[in-house]
């Protein structure tokens, strides 16, 4: 009797855990409004904390719950954040609009992107033309007299450098 009841706790526990953690796997591929592949959006599922990022051809794989109406979110700096229903597909096709913002009012931090007017630092930006004019081995060097206030400080090989800005 004694183990008839432990058997059925034992089922009864498994079946909960089981229906709890249903999930299908969702592929697909995110493209640029002009037809070209978007490597490195971000692809997450609304109201989760699992993300992902689109390899060199733009494709991702992720779960979502087959409970509720998942919905993906994919977004890509320059380009419109998109809402995906995902309903009963498994391999998606995504394009993103391109936003009409100005891409000069974002700013790339070491920990992510922050808009131009958030940043509770100093800001500063350097032309790519400015840099390829230089011949330089590295970017501490190429920075070094371009940016007021930059102080670049190398070890005696130089090979590692170590940047304040003051």
């Amino acid at each position: 009797m004694l183990f008839r009841k432990l058997t059925f706790l034992f089922i009864v526990c498994l079946l909960s855990i089981t229906s709890f953690a249903q999930t299908k796997k969702i592929t697909g591929k995110v493209f640029a409004s002009d037809g070209t592949v978007l490597s490195g959006a971000s692809v997450n599922v609304k109201g989760e904390k699992s993300t992902q990022i689109t390899k060199e051809n733009g494709q991702f794989s992720i779960d979502v719950p087959t409970t509720g109406n998942p919905k993906l979110v994919v977004s890509f700096i320059g380009y419109e954040l998109q809402e995906v229903v995902v309903s009963n597909q498994s391999d998606l096709s995504i394009t993103l609009q391109k936003e009409d913002n100005n891409l000069s009012d974002v700013v790339v931090v070491g920990y992510g992107t922050q808009k131009k007017k958030d940043v509770t630092g100093s800001v500063a930006s350097i032309p790519k033309e400015r840099l390829q004019q230089l011949p330089n081995t590295n970017i501490a060097q190429a920075l070094q007299g371009s940016v007021p206030g930059l102080q670049i400080n190398t070890n005696a090989g130089g090979a590692e450098g170590k940047v304040c800005y003051r």
